[in-house]
């Protein structure tokens, strides 16, 4: 064999290893990405989940303040707080999905906008005891949709599906139901006057 040979040999090697090198180095730093995400997500989805909670109580306490006419639960008026999102992780928020990403960013901004308009109109129509509907509305509203996006963040970064607030999810619609007949109940009297 002669050198030229060998060093063909050795050359082509080199590139090969330099290939395989490559790949393994990129496989193993997409492992940790992915990673990060699913650490994230998880979070994230425990937050949403703690959130839709906290609506549920609220509306829970409502709703046994109007059945029991004011002697039981208590009227508040607005939406809960939203938790501060993790910010220990913000590398991580960059391999999240997007659309995933960009609804949770959102979803603070909403929630306050909400809550203002909920303060305004309670205001405006003499307080709480007046119309807790101003409050009950958007609250079913933002616990489904907070609940509906801890779903699809697990879907989406492959974690274990969400089994334990099913219950209270049909709860909330069933609330969101009622309000919705009443509402239809109340302007077909309007319509009939």
């Amino acid at each position: 064999m002669e050198l030229g040979e060998i060093l063909k040999i050795g050359g082509l090697a080199g590139v090969v290893s330099a290939f395989f090198g490559a790949l393994f180095k990129e496989a193993s730093e997409w492992m940790e990405r992915r990673r990060k995400a699913r650490f994230l997500a998880l979070k994230l989805s425990v937050l949403l989940e703690e959130y839709f909670r906290a609506c549920t109580d609220r509306l829970s306490d409502i709703e046994i303040y109007v059945s029991s006419h004011g002697q039981a639960g208590e009227i508040i008026v607005g939406l809960p707080d939203f938790p501060e999102l993790p910010s220990d992780t913000a590398a991580a928020w960059l391999y999240l999905k997007p659309d995933v990403a960009d609804a949770i960013l959102g979803l603070p901004i909403e929630i306050r906008l909400l809550d203002d308009g909920i303060r305004f109109n309670t205001d405006m129509d003499g307080g709480p005891d007046v119309n807790p509907d101003w409050t009950l509305e958007p609250l079913c509203k933002v616990a489904l949709e907070t609940l509906d996006l801890a779903k699809r963040t697990r879907r989406l970064h492959w974690l274990k599906r969400l089994t334990r607030t099913s219950d209270t999810e049909q709860w909330v619609c069933e609330a969101r139901d009622k309000l919705a007949l009443k509402h239809a109940r109340r302007d077909a009297r309007s319509i009939e006057i």
